[in-house]
């Protein structure tokens, strides 16, 4: 569970809101009732990493939790001598479902018994981007804005919010799929 203390915009109430982590919603002012803000729970992600030691393979694994703590997790390890490189992960409402169901379609590049795989980053994101069925959040060279673009961003003509990697085609913020507008900003 998360506490979180805000202001309305509407009312200047102080108001201090309890998230569990599943819930999704938008919590009303004590004051006046409209919406604080907007929040989606997320069960979990499945994640597609690489290793610089580890040439030719891929760790394709899940998580409840942040996936930059789980490759601290990893890469915190005596065994392992470079850090992990997050190269995409995906949000998944069964991320230890979708994560076997990669392990199978990967089965004949697995390492046995492990979560590595000798195969290519575009095969492993592929996967687990078809098992899951969404876009990648996040991720390596294969994601995000394209430099050539120069300073874009997508900005949510719904909500506001604003953000800069390309492949998220719905807004972080508000969900809205289809309601957003690429613009020029002058600072990165």
């Amino acid at each position: 569970m998360i506490e979180i203390k805000i202001f309305c915009k509407e009312c200047k109430a102080e108001n201090l809101v309890i998230l569990s982590d599943l819930r999704t919603g938008s919590p009303p002012c004590k004051g006046c009732g409209a919406g604080l803000f907007f929040h989606r729970g997320i069960a979990g992600f499945v994640y597609v990493l690489s290793n610089p030691a580890m040439t030719g393979m891929v760790k394709i694994g899940s998580t409840t939790r942040s996936v930059d703590e789980r490759v601290n997790e990893l890469s915190s390890s005596t065994g392992v001598p470079i850090s992990f490189v997050v190269e995409a992960y995906f949000e998944s409402a069964q991320p230890q479902k979708d994560e076997e169901k990669v392990h199978i379609q990967l089965k004949l590049q697995r390492v046995e018994g492990k979560e590595f795989f000798r195969t290519d980053l575009e095969t492993a994101i592929k996967t687990v981007r078809d098992v899951v069925g969404k876009e990648a959040i996040q991720g390596g060279k294969y994601f995000g804005a394209n430099k050539e673009q120069g300073n874009m961003g997508l900005r949510c003509t719904k909500c506001g919010n604003v953000w800069t990697d390309s492949y998220i085609r719905s807004c972080p913020f508000c969900l809205a799929v289809t309601s957003y507008v690429v613009w020029d900003f002058p600072y990165r």
